[in-house]
């Protein structure tokens, strides 16, 4: 009966004023989606995005169902997003969705091959077709809130993000974390898209790798995950599983977790991640929403699946995205999506592939710039411009039983890391004669099987070597 009512007050509201969703006379460079409930604090994100020179439309889905009824609410969404982008005289640059699956429905698209069953895609209500080919005509974005104190939250955490210019308090710039795949896959397939991401960046770039795979020389834990978090990343990259009760099926992150995070200020952005069933009726239940809706801590925006995807599409992706980044031409979270988006294998033919492509989605504002200066970090200039290589202090030293090794390479080198104690006897091989390019790297060590006392690591590239002592303390 609310709900009769409601379209029928908007109903006459519009033969009254004789405005219409579907006239030409319609205009946005933003245009929001949201129900009647969140308007009067998405208000405030049109005051902010509109003193940025933005025209900022609000359309509630009560509006658009007046307009263009269905049973079927996200049919009346794409039928609406059509007429935008047919008849408007000046059709959007950004959309953006504001509130959970629940409150604001994606379009379920069928997961082909042997997935089955369906995923949530945002995106679909602004692809078009060429010729059988999908690309999307704009970047869509969601802020997945179910009440409108967590959408004010959010919206004072992007504020924050756009208007604080001072980067440096960021511990480091990426945070790489490779799952080690689903029980009895031995492939690492996640292991090799780190790399090949990490293969991607600046040379100057400061970042951090750890692997959950026992067997890796990057293998790190909870207690080093949260180490790494603790010292604050820019950019969190998880290459892995991830649903509604952990994160890597080791649960090596849970929802819980987030409560003892202490990155008040510093919120960071999670770049890729394959989350299934992200949206749900109970966001507090999803590990990415949590990450959003913490006040000031936690993270500022996302780059996730809502559905189930193949790896190579998610490595393609994730390598676009990185691209795009450091191209230089936009630093909108929006515009850098569309570019990675719509420079994917144009292969991509038909409805069977929407459902794996597609459902990687903008967590967040399209709207929001990108704290991209951070690949220009003025110090890391400066301390690694008169070195061919540079090894660094072990963190934590002293340390119980693990610590990580850093070293920067200005040029490609084949590098040999080694621990030796105190009578020149090697006890740990850490890198052996391994190729590796430019860059900065973190090597993690673990003393469980050695004495207490005072160790030497030991770092050659070429016919340079460099020596620092560390402590193990048990």
């Amino acid at each position: 009966m609310k709900s009769f009512l409601a379209l029928f007050m908007v109903l006459a509201i519009n033969a009254v004023l004789g405005t219409s969703l579907k006239e030409s006379s319609n205009s946005a460079d933003i245009l929001v989606i949201t129900r009647q409930k969140f308007v009067q604090s998405i208000t405030s994100y049109k005051t902010w995005r509109g003193a940025q020179g933005f025209d900022v439309k609000i359309v509630t889905l009560e509006e658009i169902l007046a307009e263009f009824p269905s049973l079927q609410y996200f049919n009346s969404i794409k039928e609406f997003m059509d007429v935008v982008f047919i008849k408007w005289y000046k059709h959007p640059q950004y959309a953006l969705l504001v509130g959970s699956y629940m409150a604001l429905p994606s379009y379920p698209i069928s997961a082909p091959y042997s997935f089955g069953g369906s995923s949530d895609v945002d995106n679909y209500y602004v692809i078009e077709e060429e010729e059988d080919i999908f690309k999307l005509r704009i970047p869509i974005g969601r802020l997945a809130v179910d009440t409108a104190e967590q959408l004010d939250a959010i919206l004072l955490k992007l504020r924050h993000v756009e208007s604080n210019k001072d980067i440096d308090q960021y511990g480091f710039d990426f945070l790489f974390i490779a799952d080690d795949g689903p029980p009895g896959d031995n492939l690492d397939v996640f292991e090799h898209q780190v790399e090949s991401l990490v293969s991607l960046l600046p040379a100057n770039q400061r970042w951090q790798r750890m692997d959950l795979d026992s067997s890796s020389q990057f293998y790190g834990t909870r207690i080093d995950l949260f180490d790494f978090l603790q010292r604050k990343p820019l950019f969190l990259y998880f290459a892995g599983l991830a649903n509604a009760g952990l994160w890597g099926h080791e649960s090596i992150l849970t929802s819980l977790d987030v409560d003892s995070m202490n990155n008040i200020n510093t919120p960071f952005f999670i770049l890729g991640s394959l989350c299934e069933s992200f949206y749900s009726s109970n966001p507090r239940e999803i590990l990415i929403q949590r990450f959003l809706c913490e006040p000031e801590k936690g993270a500022f925006g996302a780059i996730a699946s809502t559905g189930p995807v193949f790896t190579n599409q998610f490595d393609s992706l994730a390598q676009n995205i990185l691209k795009e980044m450091f191209r230089g031409s936009s630093p909108r979270l929006g515009d850098i999506f569309l570019g990675a988006m719509n420079s994917l294998d144009k292969s991509l033919r038909g409805v069977s592939e929407l459902a794996h492509f597609f459902s990687f989605s903008i967590i967040g504002d399209p709207c929001l710039i990108l704290p991209l200066q951070i690949h220009a970090h003025a110090d890391i200039d400066k301390d690694h411009s008169e070195h061919t290589f540079e090894l660094k202090q072990n963190y934590p030293n002293p340390f119980n039983p693990r610590t990580t090794i850093e070293f920067f390479l200005a040029t490609d080198e084949i590098v040999d890391l080694k621990v030796y104690n105190v009578l020149g006897q090697p006890v740990a091989t850490l890198l052996s004669k391994k190729p590796m390019p430019a860059g900065t790297y973190s090597i993690p060590f673990d003393g469980s099987h050695l004495l207490s006392g005072s160790y030497i690591y030991t770092l050659s590239a070429g016919e340079l070597q460099q020596a620092k002592r560390m402590v193990l303390l048990k």
